[in-house]
């Protein structure tokens, strides 16, 4: 990576040593998922389902670690960013979504020590 550096200016050297460090970069990830893959098949004919697993978990996790991104759009097609601006944007999805347009809405009333009952009735 150091001589990488040093050969900035020279493309044709940069873009050589670049190729190279990718490869050997593959080659040390294929190596250890061929180990990590090996383990997993012994403890599978060991019939030790709790670390067979362990192992697939942590082969699994590396690469979903981090990615979880929640993006949220307002009515007027913006991305909501901060957590305020999803609160805002929830709060304005939930109020058009529960807003009341009859004319003639359900009143119920609740007196002492009597259960609710209802004071019109919307069937007829």
């Amino acid at each position: 990576m150091d001589k990488r550096r040093e050969n900035k200016t020279n493309k044709e050297k940069y873009d050589t040593i670049k190729i190279l460090i990718r490869k050997k970069i593959r080659q040390a990830k294929e190596i250890w998922y061929g180990d990590l893959c090996s383990e997993i098949e012994k403890l599978d004919k060991k019939f030790d389902c709790f670390n067979m697993h362990k192992k697939i978990k942590e082969l699994i996790s590396p690469k979903h670690q981090g990615r979880r991104q929640v993006t949220l759009l307002n009515k007027y097609g913006n991305y909501a960013s901060s957590t305020d601006n999803m609160l805002v944007t929830w709060e304005q999805y939930v109020t058009e979504l529960f807003h009341d347009t009859r004319s003639d809405p359900v009143d119920f009333v609740c007196a002492r020590d009597q259960p609710l009952r209802k004071v019109k009735s919307i069937m007829p």
